[in-house]
């Protein structure tokens, strides 16, 4: 216990709250938050209240003499924060047997998430509850509850952490004065890692921490100081290899340098004699636009302009996106069976289709049967009434739509009828590369191969396929 410490940053974080009270609250917009070394929102080593913007997509390296992280981070919702990390052990080995993993050194794989409870607003901090280590092997396992306010250039974060997060104790375990079973943590974990330990959640040593990040005058550049809630005395390398991770006080400091819009560059100098070197590299997939020329969809024509039923079958090939497709004539209807490849929106390739149609079908043809089929199997049948959608296509009745005149049904009827088209590709083939990946195995890090597939199918009958596929690798 070291009541000392936490009595300290309580009352260093009140002072610089209170002299600060005065600055108008910027807007919160314009701050994007930073990433810590275990990934993730917060300071150098403890999280942050902080979300990022939804849809944030972060990867990111952090290196010193006893841990070397890898992480990749996401911002699935406004208000969740997900985590994947490996962490390399530079003083252990991954096995002491050489003849299982040689010089490899350990992995260590785990999972965080963070959940906002609290948004910030003119008065309340943005808060947090997060786990670290979910679903790893324990060797960082702990939970926080973190608090943010900015006021200013200056961001305040104020939290209690359990676990790896408040190994150092400095205050009494407030779950504890709920329950007794909360004031001891389980020293094992459940077999080897890889499941959801929750009987060890916020229970064990408790620790209050702390920090400030403040946006310099030179936009790129800010400063982080943050009070540690981990003594290190429990940490992986001391305790495998007898790393002396002696902390010599729990204050750390570090730079943050933004290089674009792409990327930060951070170091830090932490447990007053480790220095630290890390790297971030960020997009937001929110902000992706794609961007597809497609073709136009055909205009619809009350009259046929066209007879040429093998024109119209290429153009729902190209156009609709009906491959090995078939067209068929039966009194007052026309059947298209073909299977669906190009479009998500199953109304967007029906509509091409009926205005395809359009073009090429006589007077005489009142109905369109479209049935869609995967590898020769018929799954649906839409029905579409020719004058109806000719109709709500040219706005001649209010409130009809295109879709509103497509009738669809689970089974396709059997019909008989005279096949007058096809675009059917009886003979297809491929060549595509492959990669095939590993991390954090006992013989590397990072294994790899790459290699070459190649494939070729024919239909025999319209119902009967031959296919076969030859992988050459390439480098292994």
């Amino acid at each position: 216990m070291k009541p000392q410490y936490s009595s300290f940053l309580i009352s260093s974080l009140s002072l610089i709250s209170v002299s600060y009270a005065s600055i108008a609250l910027g807007n919160t917009n314009d701050w994007k938050p930073s990433q810590m070394d275990f990934g993730g929102t917060g300071l150098m080593q403890m999280p942050s209240g902080r979300m990022a913007e939804e849809g944030e997509f972060n990867i990111g390296v952090s290196f010193n003499n006893d841990y070397h992280h890898y992480v990749a981070s996401m911002q699935v919702m406004p208000w969740l924060d997900a985590t994947i990390r490996y962490t390399r052990l530079p003083d252990v080995l991954y096995n002491s047997n050489p003849d299982y993993s040689g010089d490899n050194l350990y992995t260590d794989k785990g999972m965080d998430f963070k959940v906002r409870l609290i948004e910030e607003s003119y008065w309340l901090p943005e808060t947090s509850i997060g786990v670290r280590d979910f679903g790893g092997t324990g060797m960082f396992d702990g939970e926080f509850v973190a608090a943010t306010k900015r006021f200013g250039n200056l961001d305040f974060t104020l939290g209690i952490g359990w676990g790896y997060i408040g190994q150092s104790g400095n205050v009494s375990n407030p779950v504890c004065k709920i329950s007794d079973r909360f004031c001891n943590r389980p020293s094992d974990f459940k077999d080897n890692g890889g499941m959801v330990d929750f009987e060890r959640w916020f229970k064990g040593p408790a620790a209050l921490y702390g920090g400030i990040e403040y946006q310099t005058p030179y936009e790129p550049l800010r400063i982080k100081i943050e009070y540690d809630g981990n003594d290190y005395s429990e940490d992986g390398p001391q305790v495998r290899a007898n790393s002396d991770m002696t902390q010599h006080t729990p204050w750390n400091i570090g730079m943050n340098y933004r290089l674009g819009d792409w990327g930060d560059a951070k170091i830090s100098y932490q447990r007053g004699d480790t220095l630290t070197l890390g790297f971030n590299f960020y997009t937001n997939f929110n902000h992706m636009k794609a961007s597809w020329l497609d073709t136009p969809k055909p205009k619809v024509q009350a009259a046929p302009t066209s007879n040429d039923w093998q024109q119209a079958s290429i153009e729902l090939l190209h156009n609709a996106g009906y491959q090995q497709n078939t067209i068929a004539v039966s009194n007052t209807k026309v059947i298209v069976t073909g299977e669906q490849v190009k479009y998500r929106d199953k109304d967007e390739a029906l509509e091409r289709a009926a205005a395809v149609l359009t073009h090429y079908a006589s007077d005489d043809i009142t109905e369109f049967h479209i049935i869609e089929q995967n590898n020769g199997v018929a799954l649906t049948e839409t029905i579409i009434n020719r004058e109806d959608y000719i109709s709500a296509a040219n706005y001649n009745q209010l409130g009809l739509t295109p879709q509103s005149t497509f009738d669809k049904y689970q089974e396709p009827t059997p019909t008989f009828s005279s096949i007058v088209a096809q675009s059917i590709k009886h003979w297809d083939y491929g060549l595509s590369p492959s990669l095939q990946q590993s991390l954090g195995g006992p013989e590397a890090f990072y294994l790899f191969s790459l290699g070459l597939s190649a494939h070729s199918n024919y239909w025999l009958t319209p119902k009967l396929e031959l296919g076969g596929a030859i992988y050459i690798n390439i480098i292994d």
